[in-house]
């Protein structure tokens, strides 16, 4: 028999007698003393709260959570890095949680912990290399050099397109000179041609591609040589051919006909010289009072040395012509085509 059965009918008697018999639960639980809900059983440090196996660690020398190491994992613990470069930025790689430094330093934001020159708020440089550590190269960086756009392809730029690069960006000019950049043929240097356009970019339009224009008030075809202008094209009442000498007859010009009126048609400065309803003189070079007709001229009136008719069949020798007298001398001397004829 169990030596418990006498004890518990006992109990039982009692209780139903209405008795109250307090239950043995055995010795007395160990004290918490700090009462922080471990007692010294578990407790490191019974005096003091803030100790026990719960607690968090913090960086204060002690063994806060009662697992025999010191400042573990401690919740106010700092991050250090490695800083190899020696550029005050640590490789964010070597993280490191511990309350005080192993070696390192307290910032990771270095990219590159192998070049000094890299770490943020590094002034970028044209090095190919991302020397502020945001994620970008070569952005503005300090020595960088300004670019234009050159959307015309004409290797000028645009003054109101800067483009600041550490390389030219495909489609910009290294200088801002151009004055159309939709238009290639249109830059500093250009040829001026007569289009009404700044051709060469220097504020000039046209400037030595025009020519000299003359007014044509008659529209003769002829201007007048005083009366000038600067032109591509001359337009109505202008002409390109200087050197009409009367402006209000379209019948006078350089190249008029001349006639007999006493006027210079042809504005050479003579009057009615080879008219065209003139008549034609024959030159008497023997001075024998009749014509040959070797040398001619149109004239309005007979010019001296000249007869009207052309009867001399040797104008060298003055005794040889139509009035002359017939002689023994074997030659036609009246010139009628025989030879010693009615000599008796």
């Amino acid at each position: 028999m169990s030596p418990l059965l006498p004890l518990v009918a006992f109990l039982a008697i009692l209780s139903g007698c209405g008795a109250e018999v307090p239950l043995d639960t055995g010795p007395p639980a160990p004290d918490d003393l700090d009462g922080d809900g471990y007692n010294v059983t578990v407790d490191c440090d019974d005096g003091d709260p803030a100790i026990h196996p719960d607690a968090d660690e913090t960086c204060n020398g002690i063994d806060d959570d009662c697992d025999s190491v010191v400042d573990d994992d401690a919740t106010d613990a700092g991050t250090w890095y490695d800083d190899v470069d020696l550029d005050g930025y640590g490789d964010p790689a070597t993280a490191v949680e511990a309350c005080d430094s192993p070696g390192g330093i307290g910032d990771g934001t270095d990219c590159d912990d192998g070049r000094a020159d890299v770490f943020p708020g590094n002034p970028e440089t044209c090095d190919d290399v991302d020397n502020d550590c945001d994620g970008q190269v070569d952005e503005d960086a300090a020595d960088a050099s300004v670019f234009w756009t050159d959307a015309d392809g004409d290797g000028y730029g645009d003054a109101a397109g800067p483009v600041v690069a550490c390389d030219p960006p495909e489609g910009t000019a290294t200088n801002d000179d151009d004055c159309d950049d939709a238009d290639p043929a249109i830059h500093p240097g250009a040829t001026e041609t007569c289009n009404e356009k700044d051709d060469d970019c220097d504020t000039r339009v046209d400037e030595g591609a025009t020519r000299t224009i003359y007014q044509d008030a008659d529209a003769d075809g002829w201007g007048a040589s005083e009366v000038t202008a600067e032109a591509c094209e001359a337009g109505p009442g202008w002409s390109v051919f200087p050197g009409d000498c009367d402006d209000g007859d379209e019948t006078i010009h350089p190249w008029a006909d001349e006639s007999c009126d006493d006027v210079d048609q042809d504005c050479d400065g003579e009057v009615d010289e080879d008219p065209v309803d003139g008549t034609t003189w024959y030159a008497d070079t023997d001075g024998d009072g009749h014509g040959g007709t070797d040398t001619t001229t149109e004239a309005c009136a007979l010019p001296s040395g000249y007869t009207a008719e052309a009867t001399d069949c040797d104008d060298a020798d003055p005794a040889i012509h139509p009035d002359a007298s017939v002689g023994c001398a074997g030659i036609d001397n009246d010139c009628d085509g025989r030879v010693d004829d009615d000599v008796v």
